[in-house]
């Protein structure tokens, strides 16, 4: 039996952190995600149809999926983007991440924010995403990047729209890198106590 002074206190979920809070995302939020997927690049990241009928069935679909957590930022009311994981492989523990922001420059917090409750919710020992290299999503690689993900590698020509072909970009991140940027970067969102 172990003392008291030696029981390790359980790491907090965070939910809310300047002003952003991490809420549920659920079938009746199609209409923030329709909106989200007209936005700048966000088509080629998620190539899903954008009607609300067929958002608010892939919601709820998605809810029901292993280790899937869909989750929407929230600041003062309004939306700065949804964050969740899919496909998850819960022999090697990893999943794919899907974030999409409505200024992607300024959701550093918000991602930390979600990818750190995504750490604290699953068992997952990684997370990864694939982007297209176009101009149009570059700011998510830069995103991602900067909260930790590696360039894992390219596609080469991956994907064709009208004609032309892009390479995708294959990020990844590990539960350790992500506490190892926590605490280099923002000390709020560590899993230590």
């Amino acid at each position: 039996m172990t003392s008291p002074a030696t029981t390790p206190e359980a790491v907090p979920a965070i939910t809310q952190l300047d002003g952003i809070s991490l809420q549920p995302l659920e079938p009746a939020h199609a209409p923030i995600v329709a909106s989200l997927l007209s936005m700048r690049g966000h088509r080629f990241i998620l190539d899903i149809p954008s009607d609300e009928a067929t958002l608010t069935q892939l919601l709820a679909e998605l809810g029901r999926q292993t280790w899937t957590l869909p989750l929407a930022a929230v600041v003062g009311g309004e939306c700065l983007g949804v964050v969740t994981t899919a496909l998850a492989n819960v022999k090697s523990l990893h999943a794919s991440i899907t974030a999409l922001f409505v200024d992607p420059t300024t959701a550093t917090t918000a991602l930390a924010m979600g990818i750190r409750h995504l750490f604290w919710t699953f068992p997952l020992h990684r997370v990864h995403a694939q982007i297209p290299d176009m101009d149009l999503t570059r700011e998510y690689v830069d995103l991602l990047t900067s909260v930790g993900f590696v360039d894992e590698g390219r596609l080469q020509d991956h994907l064709v729209l009208a004609g032309r072909s892009f390479d995708v970009v294959t990020l990844g991140l590990l539960r350790t890198d992500f506490e190892a940027w926590c605490s280099d970067n923002e000390p709020r969102l560590s899993f230590s106590v």
